[in-house]
């Protein structure tokens, strides 16, 4: 049978349920929590709870984190040294990394041609309250974020620069400004 581990949240429902689905599959199931990974490079070794990964026969990413953050760039770094050890991934981790924060992400899509909202990206608060006035109604959004945690909806007016001052203020150096648009039923 194929060793397959689950990167996830040890506490988290749905990382537990895919390493109970991998288990009756399988025979085994490995819940690989991301934080206790590690990587030898001298010695030739990444474990996790003193399984060496790379003896793996595949991986599945379900969760690398929570919440969101630049950390998990850091996690992806290492499961890419895994998969280039011939271990298969599922998702892989270079396309999750392409998708991981809205700003790259958002680059490529436009790199792409997709069509996007009016969107603009800055560190320059005047610059991001024209942007505002200029859509009438925006969505301030975290670079690292999921499930719209985070997003403020905003409206040009008085209020505007107050409210991306304490966006930057709680973290938010960069500026993801898009145009709100009503689209009932639609992504």
């Amino acid at each position: 049978m194929p060793r397959i581990g689950v990167v996830g949240i040890p506490d988290g429902w749905s990382s537990l349920q895919l390493v109970e689905a991998v288990e009756r599959e399988t025979g085994s199931g490995l819940l690989i929590d991301p934080r206790c990974i590690v990587a030898d490079l001298q010695a030739g070794s990444v474990k996790c709870s003193g399984v060496d990964l790379l003896d793996l026969d595949a991986i599945i990413l379900k969760k690398i984190g929570s919440p969101y953050s630049p950390q998990m760039l850091d996690r992806l770094s290492v499961l890419e040294y895994i998969e280039h050890h011939s271990v298969r991934m599922f998702s892989k981790p270079g396309a999750i990394r392409n998708v991981l924060d809205r700003l790259s992400c958002t680059m490529k899509l436009r790199m792409g041609g997709l069509p996007l909202p009016p969107t603009v990206i800055t560190e320059d608060v005047d610059e991001a309250v024209q942007a505002v006035e200029r859509f009438e109604e925006a969505i301030l959004k975290p670079l690292y974020t999921s499930k719209a945690r985070g997003m403020e909806v905003l409206k040009a007016g008085p209020n505007v620069r107050a409210q991306i001052d304490s966006f930057q203020a709680a973290g938010h150096r960069t500026v993801y400004v898009q145009k709100l648009l009503r689209l009932p039923g639609q992504d």
